[in-house]
C-alpha cells in the first residue's frame, strides 16, 4: 500500500471472471439472467435444471453453487432488499418468491406479468411489467394483493413498453426503460406518488449507483453514467462513458449496493450455414464460401438459391437479405433500405422473395423480383407489425403473423388477389407464432403456448373447426415436407423430430420419429431457422463458436471507486 501511495480508505478495483462448472453452467436467457445481492455476497442465476432450467445460488465464500428448489422454469432473477429472498417470473407469466434460506415459492401474482425484469423497493412492494397494460405494477411482496398500476402507458408516439424497472433507494422514485416501435429506447423515471413520468435518457437498462449517479447502457453496447438526484428525479449533468458492453450481454448485467459488478461475456457465435442429412451428417453449404453471420434462411422452390438474413453484431437491426445461388454462386445484397430486413421466404413460382422490411411506418410484408430488377413494393400493409410471412403453394394465400409483444402474437391470412383485410385464423390469449401451409393448402402448422411451453399444432386451412397438438415434448419451428408427407420440428430436448402426414381430407399423422440432435444448430421460438430441400436434406445454421466458447461471468469489485474516478476526471 506504501509503495502503491494510494489515499487512505480507497479500495483497489479487481477484475477476474468466474467459471462455472458444466453442472451449474449459465444458461442465457432474454433480459438479466444475473442478480446480486445488495451487499454483494450472493449471485443468482439461470442454470440448469431437470425440466430445462432453475435459479442457482453462489455464495461468496463457497466453492459451489446450489439450485433453488421450486424455481423450475425461471426467469430473470432479482433481490429483495434483505438479500434474503429472490423474486424471479416464470416461464408462463408468474410472479413468485423464493426464500435462500428454504422453503416453497410464494407466487404474488398468478399471470400477465410480462418477462421484462422487476424490481423489489425499499417500500415492500415489487415492481414489474403487466402484459395487460404494458406499463409498470406493483404488488406487496407478502402477497394477498392484486396488482396496482403504477404507470400508464402513452400512445402518441406509437406502442409504447415500459420495462427493467429499477427502484431508487429512496423509495420516490422507479427508473424504468420505455421501448417503442421505431425509436430507441428511452429511460424514464416515475414518480411512485403522482404517477407521473419524465424521459432521461436515450437508454436502456437503468440503475441508481450509491455514488450518486444513473447507470444506462445503449444499444451498441456503450456503458454510461450521469449525475442524477434522487429527490428531484432529475439527471442533473452530461453523461460520461463507463466502458463497452458486448451488444449480446448488454442486459445482462447486475450490480450491488456495495460496488461489486457482474456481467456476463458472451461472444458471438459463427452462424455458418450448413447441409445436414437425415442421420445428422453435416457438409457445408459452400467449402470455398462459407455462409456466415446468418440468422434465418429460406430455400427457393426449385432448391437453387438460398435467401438468407443477415445478423449483425454491432447493431440492434435485424440487417439486410441476401441471395445466394447454390451450390458456389456468389452472395448478393438483396435489400437496402430500412434498419429491419428480415425472415425471408420465397413466392411459389421462385421469381420473387417475401420479406419483412420496417421501411414503411412499421413491419409490413415486402415483395420482390429475385434477379433484382424492379424496386420493392408493399405486399401487405396492417396494424400493429407483421413479423412473419408465406404464401400459400397456389399463391392465393398469404399467411402471416402479426404483433410482436408477448401475448399478442396472432396469425391471420389474406387472399392477396381479394382481400384489402387479413382474417384471423389463430387469435387468441397465448402466443402462436410460425405458420406455415401444407403443400396441399389444406393444414395451417404453427407454435402456441397454450399449454405452457411451446408446442407444435395444426388446423384446418382456412376454416378452422378442429385442432391437433403434434408435439409431445415440446415444439419449434414447424416445417413441411416438400411432398407434404412429412412434418418436421425442433421437440423440447433439442432433436429434430419427423412425424409423417398421410394424404387426404382428415388430418392423421403418425409417430414422432427423432432424426439428430439440434443442440449445434441455430433455433428461434418466434420463426423457423432452417428449411428443408425436396431430397430431405435439411439447410440450418450451425452456431460453430458454441462448441467451444462458453459464456463468462466477469466481476469487478469495489466498482463503484472507478466510477468516482471517471466521473471527477469529466
Amino acid at each position: 500500500w506504501g509503495w502503491l501511495g494510494r489515499p487512505e480508505g480507497i479500495l483497489p478495483v479487481i477484475r477476474y471472471t468466474l467459471v462455472l462448472p458444466d453442472a451449474e453452467r449459465l444458461i442465457a436467457t432474454p433480459g438479466p439472467s444475473i442478480a446480486v445481492s445488495p451487499n454483494g455476497a450472493r449471485l443468482v442465476y439461470v442454470g440448469p435444471g431437470e425440466e430445462g432450467r432453475q435459479l442457482w445460488l453462489r455464495e461468496r465464500h463457497r466453492l459451489d453453487g446450489v439450485p433453488l428448489p421450486g424455481t423450475e422454469g425461471a426467469w430473470q432473477p432479482f433481490f429483495a432488499p434483505d438479500g434474503d429472498r429472490v423474486a424471479f417470473i416464470t416461464e408462463d407469466r408468474q410472479l413468485k418468491v423464493v426464500p435462500l434460506a428454504g422453503g416453497p415459492p410464494l407466487t404474488l401474482v398468478d399471470s400477465a406479468i410480462d418477462r421484462a425484469g422487476g424490481s423489489w423497493g425499499a417500500d415492500g412492494y415489487v415492481y414489474v411489467t403487466s402484459t395487460t397494460t404494458r406499463g409498470l405494477v406493483r404488488v406487496h411482496a407478502t402477497g394477498g394483493s392484486a396488482p396496482e398500476p403504477v404507470t400508464q402507458v402513452g400512445a402518441s408516439l406509437g406502442v409504447d413498453y415500459h420495462t427493467w424497472p429499477h427502484t431508487l433507494p429512496n423509495g420516490k422514485g422507479v427508473l424504468f426503460t420505455i421501448n417503442r416501435d421505431h425509436l430507441d429506447d428511452q429511460v424514464a423515471v416515475v414518480n411512485i406518488a403522482t404517477g407521473e413520468y419524465r424521459i432521461l435518457v436515450q437508454g436502456e437498462l437503468a440503475k441508481y449507483l450509491p455514488t450518486g449517479h444513473l447507470l444506462y447502457v445503449l444499444p451498441d453496447g456503450a456503458m454510461l453514467a450521469a449525475p442524477f438526484d434522487q429527490d428531484q428525479l432529475r439527471v442533473t449533468g452530461p453523461p460520461v462513458l463507463l466502458g463497452t458492453l458486448s451488444v449480446l450481454t448488454r442486459l445482462d448485467l447486475a450490480v450491488s449496493a456495495g460496488g461489486r459488478m457482474v456481467w456476463v461475456r458472451r461472444p458471438a457465435p459463427i452462424n455458418q450455414v450448413v447441409w445436414v442429412d437425415r442421420q445428422g451428417v453435416e457438409t457445408p453449404i459452400d467449402p470455398d464460401d462459407p455462409v456466415t453471420g446468418i440468422r434465418y434462411l429460406a430455400l427457393s422452390p426449385d432448391g437453387r438459391w438460398l435467401a438468407v438474413n443477415t445478423q449483425p453484431v454491432l447493431t440492434r437491426d435485424d440487417g439486410h437479405v441476401w441471395i445466394k445461388e447454390l451450390p458456389r454462386g456468389p452472395l448478393s445484397r438483396f435489400t437496402f433500405e430500412g434498419a429491419v430486413n428480415f425472415r425471408p421466404s420465397w413466392t411459389p413460382d421462385g421469381r420473387s422473395v417475401v420479406f419483412i422490411s420496417d421501411r414503411g411506418d412499421n413491419r409490413d410484408v415486402w415483395t420482390r423480383l429475385a434477379d433484382g430488377s424492379a424496386p420493392a413494393e408493399l405486399l401487405v400493409d396492417d396494424e400493429p407489425v407483421i413479423d412473419e410471412a408465406a404464401f400459400s403453394r397456389d399463391g392465393t394465400w398469404l399467411v402471416y403473423r402479426r404483433g410482436k409483444e408477448d401475448g399478442q402474437r396472432d396469425i391471420y391470412a389474406l387472399r392477396v388477389a381479394q382481400d384489402s383485410v387479413g382474417r384471423p385464423l389463430v387469435n387468441s390469449d397465448f402466443d402462436e407464432v410460425a405458420p406455415t401451409l401444407s403443400p396441399d393448402g389444406r393444414w395451417l402448422a404453427f407454435v402456441s403456448v397454450e399449454s405452457g411451453e411451446p408446442n407444435v399444432y395444426v388446423r384446418p386451412f382456412p376454416s378452422a373447426d378442429a385442432q391437433w397438438r403434434v408435439s409431445t415434448n415440446g415444439g419449434t419451428g414447424p416445417v413441411w415436407a416438400r411432398d407434404g408427407s412429412e412434418l418436421f420440428y425442433r421437440n423440447g430436448a433439442d432433436e429434430m423430430v419427423a412425424v409423417t402426414v398421410a394424404p387426404g381430407s382428415t388430418f392423421q399423422h403418425g409417430e414422432e420419429q427423432m432424426l439428430f440432435s439440434t443442440g449445434p444448430y441455430r433455433t428461434d421460438f418466434y420463426h423457423q431457422a432452417y428449411d428443408v430441400a425436396a431430397d430431405g436434406r435439411f439447410v440450418m445454421i450451425r452456431q460453430y463458436q458454441t462448441d467451444t466458447v462458453r459464456d463468462e461471468l466477469v466481476v469487478v469489485e469495489n466498482w463503484f471507486e472507478e466510477v468516482r474516478t471517471i466521473m471527477a476526471n469529466q
